[in-house]
């Protein structure tokens, strides 16, 4: 049972990940917007927004579990 809760490193280390997922989508958002493909642009910049939306909960977690951990 103790496997399968994540450990401080791993939890940040998916935050990271995801990050680093939503600036590439952003890139293509950005490139889609360059060419013009307005809407295809639109759809990825919603999908990072609300991956980016994810990842802020997971921190906003992680960050209370600390400080209930630190008291």
């Amino acid at each position: 049972m103790h496997d399968l809760i994540p450990s401080p490193y791993q939890v940040k280390q998916k935050i990271l990940d995801e990050l680093v997922a939503s600036l590439e989508v952003l890139e293509f958002a950005k490139e889609a917007l360059i060419n013009e493909d307005y809407a295809e642009s639109c759809r990825l910049m919603q999908r990072a927004t609300a991956d980016l939306q994810t990842e802020e909960r997971r921190l906003r977690s992680f960050l209370l579990k600390m400080k209930v951990k630190a008291e």
